[in-house]
């Protein structure tokens, strides 16, 4: 039994929106959206890419573009 495998993990949504979430500071807001506009490029469902791109909304609100 491995205690670890050299198969590339698959992301999860959650762990994009956390990741952009540490990112949502009007310094580093930028890469909050890069990471965002990686999210919803993925095979993910439905759902989670149309909250992608209400969080997008929302960033670029916050950041007044």
């Amino acid at each position: 039994m491995a205690l670890f495998s050299f198969r590339k993990r698959k992301e999860k949504y959650e762990h994009f929106v956390n990741k952009a979430f540490k990112y949502d500071k009007p310094s580093s807001r930028d890469i909050a959206i890069a990471i965002m506009k990686e999210a919803v490029q993925q095979p993910f469902p439905v759902k989670e890419i149309a909250s992608g791109y209400f969080y997008l909304g929302i960033l670029y609100e916050n950041s007044r573009n």
